[in-house]
């Protein structure tokens, strides 16, 4: 068995130790998140003819290691260096936080803005990349609703932060550059998994059932379980033998669903919960496989998880709202 390796913590101008031109990307969030800003950094590579450098940190958004769910990708090659700016977050957001409790929104957004600048300044002038793209300043790269690669391409180190796929609205002025959700493949151990899971779907319509409730408010308050319910038996009025596959990081809404509908219903056996530990992202991924090999997905507003669920099986979402 091949040993893990992990990055090492960068210091001063690792960022020039790689092949130039290319594109960094540090994904962030959870594992939708990380999979689709992953996916616009390939895509931004392809455009701009350029490889793609890619840095997974395990963190409490998602603790585990690539190689613990997925293949080896050709799509991109792992970072040795891990860019970390914590400590000088932590102090910010410890400044902040502090601030907010004693009732100044102002301070917030002065300190938020000062916290961006810094950040970027250390990204460019002690790790030595040329140009920081993220959530925040992405558009200024954009020329006419297309990408400026003339504009980019005169960067050769370019680093990306994103939790989403940034310009996905913006590909369309190449032809060959389709978006893409192939450059994730699940180990061996994972895909055996689904594959038992999704030969229950055969000779089947299978809905898929994605409920989110251990974060995210928004999307909790958006999407409670009446509206997966009555979502349910809409399917069940249109079809006599439909079935569904429920995926949920709270075990009572599968209790609560198997209560309900009985045997309509397929979970994953043996699940484990959790992102903060290996096995209940494994878990996640087998869902997310699973989900993505419906007829259809009922998924919970707002959430990256049911909308790569959807986009990755190419189907229709009902959002529960």
């Amino acid at each position: 068995m091949k040993e893990k390796t992990y990055p090492k913590i960068a210091t001063y101008m690792d960022a020039k130790k790689f092949s130039a031109p290319y594109v960094f990307i540090h994904s962030s969030g959870g594992l939708g998140n990380r999979l689709f800003a992953t996916q616009g950094a390939i895509l931004l590579g392809e455009v701009l003819n350029r490889k793609v450098y890619f840095m997974w940190e395990s963190n409490v958004h998602c603790q585990v290691a690539w190689e613990d769910i997925f293949e080896p990708s050709s799509a991109f090659e792992f970072s040795p260096y891990l860019f970390n700016n914590k400590g000088l977050g932590r102090f910010i957001s410890r400044q902040v936080i502090s601030r907010m409790k004693k009732g100044n929104p102002i301070y917030k957004r002065v300190m938020k803005r000062i916290a961006r600048a810094i950040v970027g300044l250390k990204i460019r002038y002690w790790y030595g990349f040329d140009l920081k793209i993220n959530p925040t300043n992405y558009m200024k790269f954009i020329s006419n609703q297309k990408i400026n690669i003339a504009l980019l391409n005169r960067k050769n180190a370019i680093y990306m932060r994103a939790w989403h796929n940034i310009f996905r609205k913006y590909y369309q002025q190449d032809d060959d550059i389709k978006i893409k959700y192939d450059f994730y493949k699940p180990i061996p151990l994972l895909q055996k998994r689904i594959d038992a899971i999704t030969q229950l779907f055969k000779d089947c319509t299978v809905i898929g059932v994605h409920i989110r409730r251990t974060d995210h408010k928004t999307c909790i308050k958006a999407s409670p379980t009446e509206m997966f319910i009555k979502a349910m038996q809409c399917e069940i009025a249109n079809c006599a033998g439909v079935v569904f596959f429920v995926a949920s990081d709270d075990p009572k809404e599968i209790i609560t669903m198997q209560n309900i509908f009985g045997d309509r219903i397929i979970t994953q056996p043996a699940i484990t919960y959790g992102r903060e530990n290996k096995a209940g992202m494994q878990s996640a991924v087998i869902d997310l496989f699973c989900l993505a090999n419906t007829n259809k997905l009922i998924g919970s507003s707002r959430s990256t998880f049911s909308e790569l669920a959807a986009k990755m099986g190419g189907i229709k979402v009902h959002w529960a709202e």
